[in-house]
This record gives C-alpha cells, sequence and structure tokens, in this order.
C-alpha cells in the first residue's frame, strides 16, 4: 500500500496530494522495526529525496517571481508569491510531521536529506562574497528567506545544529585550535566543538566531476577540516605562486570562512584527480595565500559580512537567519555562545541579558557595527520604504534590549538625524491634502506599530524579507489624493516608529498610546451646529455667510448656488446650497466637499472662474497585515469649477477658502504640538510620576 502510494505523491491535485501524506504519516507512527527498515532504505527512502527535490523546484520558482523584472511591485505578482511560499510552507510542516514521530532512523533520513540537496547547496555559494547566487542558480535574499523559514517551522536538533555547524565551521575550528593550543589537551578542550564539527561526517554534497564521470559525491566536513588543517600548519609558506598555478590564482577567494561553491568543489576535484599525491598541500597552501592576500583588513567573515550588504533586504535576512539559529533551544551550548545567545533565554523571551559576554562572541563583537548598519539605513536620504523601516525597527528593539547594548554617541547622533527627518516629514504633511486625517491616523498607526515592535521573533514571517525585496520604491512626487494619502500614512508610520525607538532609548520601554490635545470639537463625527457641520446632501443650511455663483453639472444644467465654508476644529467642509424656494435665509445643500485639499486656484483667462481640487478618494482603515492598504486604481480627483459675478467675488471665495483650511490647520498643528516637541518624553514621565 505505501508503495503504491507514493506513486501519487506529486499529483497535481492537492486534495489526493493530502491524502498520500495523511496516510504515510499513519504508516511512520507505527512501531515497527521492520517498517523504518524497509521506509529508509533504498528503494522506498528515494521518496524523501524526491521530495526535497520537488521542494527545490518550488523554491526556483520562487526566486523566479522574487527576481521577475515585469510588472514590479504588482498586486499580481504579489498575490503569486504568496501562494508559492504557501506551498513550500506547506511542505515544511509536512517534514516536521516526519520528525514529530521521533524514530531516529526516520528523523535522520529526512534531516540529511533536507541538508545535503537543500539548505547546504543554498547556503555554501553565498558565503563568498560578492556572489548573489547560489549553486541552483537562486538569489542570496530567496536562499536566505528558505533556509530562515525552514528552521522556523521544521526546526530539530539536528538541521539546527548543521546550519550552525556550517554558518560557523571556521570560528569553532580556530577556538578548537586556540583552546588545544592554550591548553595542550585536545580532549579536554574540544568537549564543546566536535560534536558540532562531527555531525557533519554524515554530510556529502553532488558536484561536477569530468564530464565522462558525470556527479559525484564528496564529503563537506572533509574538505573544511582539511583546509583548516593547513591553514594551522602552514606558517613557513612563501606564497611565491607557481606558473603551474595560474589556474588557481584566478580563484577568487574572499572569506576567511574558507567555505566553497560547487564551482569550487568541482576545481578541487578535478585537481586532485590530475596532480600527485605531493602536490595537494601546494595546492590548498596556494588557496590559503591566496584567500589571505585578498583579505587583508576584512573583519568580518561569511554570513557575517552580509549583516553590512548594501542591498537592505539581504542584510535583515542574513540578520534574521542568525537571530534565529541565536535564540532556538535546541542550538548547542558551543555555538550559542560563539554566536552570544544564552541558551535558556533568548531574544523572544524580552529579557535583559540576552547576551552573553564572554570572549568570541560574534554577535556581541559586531553589534556596535550592527547597530551602526540598522541606523544608517533609518537616516538615509532618501529615506528608505516605511515597511523597511518598521522591520528594522523590530531589530533594533530586540538588540537593544540585550544588557550592555546600549548605543554610542555616534549611534545615538545617527538615530537623532533621523528621527529629526521623520519629524520634518510629517511636518511636511500638515501643508497636504490629508491634514485632517492625521489625528486619527496616529492613533490608528499607533497600536499597529507597537504590535509589530513586540512581535514575537518565533511568529514574525521571513516573508517581509521578499516583499522588501520586490517593493522598495517609494511613492513621491504625485498629486493624485489617494496617493497623497498614502504618502502621509507612511510619513505618519516612520514618525511613530521613531517616537517609539526614541522611547526605547531614553526610556527603556514603548510608550501605550498618543498624547494629543482633544478639544470639544476635535472629533470628525462631533456635532458642530445643528445645519451646518451636520449638513448632508438634501439638507437645510443657513445661507448667512455664503457667497453666490454658478456652477455647471453634466447631468442638471447650469444652476446658481452659494458657496459656504465652515471649519470647526479638525472638521472642515465646504458646502453648495441652492436658494430654499421659500425660505430665504436657507438653502438646500446639493453637494459636499472637504475643506482640506481643495487648492482654490482662480483661472489666468477668466478671473471670474475659481477651480477647486476635490478628494474623491475616501480612506478606510483596513487592517491587512498590520499595515494600510493599498489602492490598486485609485479613482481620479475631482474638479469643481465655480463661476462668480466678478473678479472680486472670485477673489473673496478664495480667500475664504483658504482662511478657513488655515483654521483648521491650526486646530490640527495645536492638537500634534505636544507630540512633536522635543521635550515630549519629558512631559510623558513627569505625567507618570504624578
Amino acid at each position: 500500500m505505501y508503495t503504491e502510494a507514493l506513486k501519487f505523491a506529486q499529483h497535481e491535485e492537492k486534495m489526493i496530494q493530502t491524502a498520500i501524506r495523511a496516510l504515510t504519516l499513519n504508516i511512520y507512527n507505527i512501531c515497527d522495526d521492520n517498517v523504518y527498515q524497509f521506509i529508509t532504505t533504498p528503494p522506498a527512502s528515494i521518496y524523501f529525496s524526491d521530495l526535497v527535490s520537488s521542494l527545490r523546484k518550488q523554491c526556483l520558482q520562487l526566486d523566479a517571481l522574487v527576481n521577475s523584472s515585469e510588472d514590479k511591485c504588482t498586486h499580481q505578482r504579489n498575490k503569486d508569491i504568496f501562494l508559492k511560499t504557501d506551498k513550500i510552507v506547506d511542505d515544511f510542516f509536512y517534514f516536521k510531521d516526519m520528525l514529530s514521530v521521533g524514530e531516529s532512523r526516520l528523523s535522520r533520513v529526512v534531516t540529511q536529506n533536507l541538508l545535503s540537496l537543500l539548505i547546504l547547496p543554498l547556503l555554501l555559494p553565498l558565503l563568498k562574497l560578492g556572489e548573489n547566487k547560489g549553486s541552483y542558480n537562486i538569489s542570496a535574499i530567496t536562499s536566505l528567506y528558505v533556509v530562515s523559514r525552514l528552521l522556523q517551522v521544521v526546526g530539530g536538533k539536528h538541521l539546527i545544529n548543521g546550519v550552525a555547524g556550517l554558518l560557523l565551521y571556521h570560528y569553532m575550528a580556530l577556538c578548537q585550535r586556540d583552546a588545544i593550543a592554550t591548553n595542550g589537551d585536545t580532549a579536554g578542550s574540544t568537549g564543546d566543538a566536535s560534536p558540532l564539527l562531527h555531525s557533519l561526517n554524515d554530510i556529502n554534497i553532488k558536484v561536477s566531476g569530468h564530464e565522462a564521470e558525470g556527479e559525484k559525491e564528496i564529503n563537506i566536513n572533509y574538505l573544511l577540516q582539511h583546509l583548516n588543517v593547513q591553514t594551522s600548519s602552514n606558517s613557513h609558506f612563501d606564497g611565491s605562486p607557481r606558473d603551474d598555478n595560474v589556474c588557481i590564482e584566478r580563484l577568487v577567494f574572499f572569506y576567511s570562512d574558507v567555505i566553497f561553491d560547487l564551482e569550487f568543489l568541482t576545481v578541487s576535484i578535478n585537481y586532485f584527480q590530475s596532480h600527485k599525491e605531493g602536490d595537494i598541500d601546494k595546492f590548498f597552501l596556494m588557496v590559503l595565500f591566496s584567500f589571505l592576500r585578498s583579505n587583508a583588513g576584512i573583519n568580518v567573515f561569511g554570513i557575517f559580512a552580509y549583516l553590512f550588504s548594501d542591498n537592505h533586504s539581504i542584510s535583515l535576512a542574513s540578520l534574521f537567519l542568525l537571530l534565529t539559529l541565536a535564540e532556538n533551544k535546541d542550538l548547542e551550548h558551543f555555538p550559542a555562545s560563539l554566536l552570544g545567545m544564552s541558551q535558556s533565554q533568548g531574544l523572544m523571551n524580552n529579557c535583559e541579558s540576552a547576551f552573553l559576554k564572554v570572549d568570541g562572541s560574534i554577535l556581541v563583537r559586531l553589534m556596535p557595527q550592527i547597530l551602526k548598519t540598522l541606523l544608517k539605513v533609518l537616516a538615509c536620504q532618501p529615506p528608505v520604504s516605511p515597511p523597511m523601516q518598521w522591520h528594522i525597527g523590530w531589530f533594533l528593539r530586540k538588540l537593544l534590549q540585550c544588557q550592555g547594548n546600549k548605543l554610542t554617541d555616534d549611534n545615538i547622533h545617527l538615530f537623532n538625524t533621523s528621527y529629526e527627518q521623520s519629524r520634518e516629514c510629517l511636518q511636511k504633511e500638515l501643508d497636504g491634502c490629508w491634514f485632517d486625517h492625521i489625528p486619527d491616523t496616529i492613533r490608528h498607526e499607533w497600536g499597529s506599530c507597537k504590535k509589530a515592535l513586540e512581535l514575537q521573533f518565533h511568529v514574525k514571517d521571513p516573508l517581509f524579507t521578499l516583499e522588501l525585496e520586490i517593493c522598495q520604491q517609494a511613492i513621491d512626487g504625485n498629486f493624485n489624493s489617494c496617493f497623497a494619502w498614502e504618502r502621509m500614512v507612511d510619513a505618519v508610520k516612520v514618525f511613530i516608529l521613531h517616537l517609539q525607538l526614541k522611547a526605547l532609548i531614553f526610556m527603556g520601554c514603548l510608550l501605550e498610546k498618543p498624547s494629543l490635545e482633544s478639544s470639544s470639537d476635535s472629533d470628525l463625527g462631533k456635532t458642530y451646529s445643528r445645519d451646518i457641520s451636520s449638513a448632508s446632501f438634501g439638507s437645510e443650511v443657513s445661507l448667512g455667510s455664503g457667497i453666490p455663483c454658478r456652477i455647471a453639472f453634466s447631468y442638471a444644467g447650469v444652476r446658481d448656488i452659494y458657496l459656504v465654508a465652515v471649519a470647526r476644529g479638525i472638521s472642515g467642509k465646504l458646502i453648495l446650497a441652492e436658494k430654499h424656494p421659500f425660505r430665504s435665509q436657507r438653502g438646500v445643500v446639493i453637494a459636499i466637499a472637504p475643506l482640506a485639499g481643495l487648492s482654490p486656484r482662480i483661472d489666468e483667462d477668466h478671473p471670474t472662474w475659481l477651480h477647486l481640487r476635490i478628494r474623491e478618494f475616501e480612506p478606510n482603515f483596513v487592517k491587512a497585515k498590520g499595515s494600510q492598504s493599498k489602492v490598486s486604481t485609485p479613482p481620479a480627483d475631482g474638479r469643481w469649477t465655480l463661476g462668480f459675478h466678478s473678479a472680486k467675488a472670485c477673489e473673496t471665495a478664495r480667500l475664504l477658502i483658504l482662511e478657513k483650511t488655515c483654521k483648521q490647520r491650526s486646530s490640527v498643528e495645536s492638537m500634534l504640538a505636544p507630540l512633536l516637541r522635543e521635550d515630549y518624553l519629558v512631559n510623558v514621565l513627569d505625567s507618570q510620576g504624578d
């Protein structure tokens, strides 16, 4: 039954595939040695390698979507990426269910296939500076996402420590060698590192040999160990290149991590086959000299160098992968101490002492540089997208929570620069067409920002790294009110983030809610007067302050009307009303427009014509993945043209609209004033003390 069921394992119909997986899991849960012997040995065990190969193809398809040069940041492209990642994650959960069975033979075959056929070929090439593609031609950002998500979903001691062993191999080998040199006791000094180093012994990866021989398998630990041995025993080497080693000189090695891509492994094997045994040492010594010469002055190696990549998405993705390892409870003590994380307390626990202050703690030593890099991205001009800034804020909060990771003076200066930029950006929106919605937007986005910053590590999906990669362009310079709305919301988001980070840096905690000055007229739904501010289509209003004019409607012709502008608190309206047939001082409302964004302009050729821009876009606060949803096809702004009996009357109407708009804007500014003051945090502390 099992063998026949596997024939349909890759069926296109989802229900059939689900049924097959349910059946296989039921079989895996049968506690019988003969069953496990059968499923973990060929030919039945080929099923697991086929599964990983299918998963690898899906990763290639995902990468093609991420790096497509067409339809950048479109709704359909984002939808396709989400669907593809969902399928990949479904496979991850299937592997997790296999490992959850808890049978050692099954766990071993699943883990080895994942490591040798997917994880190692994805990660190995990325540890070489300048390489943006893995051995399967998958970009760095996709590779980092896949591995991070795999570790999050599947986890497991062998997977976690296998990836850690790969990324930290050189550091662990150096620590092991230094301990032996210092203590002179191999057994006593290698107890922490040896198990993890030896865990790579069972992992082989396929590389291409000579054309006639096809693919070969080679043990990854052998190559890494051999090169580290040559590194430590090679002080007498003068580094002079030989003529017969010109081919080696063409190999460019950038990292002292001494981890190679498959192309290099192929070159290595071919070189072994064509040279005498005595020349092999010379080959490795030449390689050593090459990378030492090209790495003078570089003090970050392997994946750690990606933390400082010019591509912000890759920088965040690599940091996320390292933290995924560092905070995992299954990580062995030795690599955990190398990374600087406590095995019992991770970042996800909001602890004050997550990082261990020990020699060789890599993240601790790099922490000032990491924080500086993150803050540089926040302060860069032109600014990066608000979603990226929120994710950077999430990383900053996690890192700043750790004991001793206070900002240096230079980093504080960087943050203050970024904070001032965010405040200036928000202040510019007070002159925009959506200034009346800024207070409500602050109230709404405040909770969203706080929730995003406090998101627990284990539930944060690294999919954000792909979203940032495919959609980094900012909307700017567009006068459509819909895009102006998005720009205003983005400005609010960025300012709230900086205000919360400022509170975290100087107060040690996030702010619960914004302190906005409230007044009886501050809420949009407030009834200011019975006839004006509650006016609706068809209702009656007073025409006491109205200015007579005319307007032409495509469906109703030219009509004599009155223009009435009113501003109360942060609310403002422009009302067009027809004179009531029986009541001379009253009018019937035929049109209403928001006062903000009208931008009244007198026609150059017709001084009695007044042009108004009307916001047709109606914003609503939609919670979509913690952010304001974007409108793919925004409506065009409306246009009104009013005709007055004289140029003076037209100018009077223009000035009236500007006066009422200024009054409305002043109310908004007064409400936001405490939030924008330099001493806002001081006032918050004083109010808490009271």
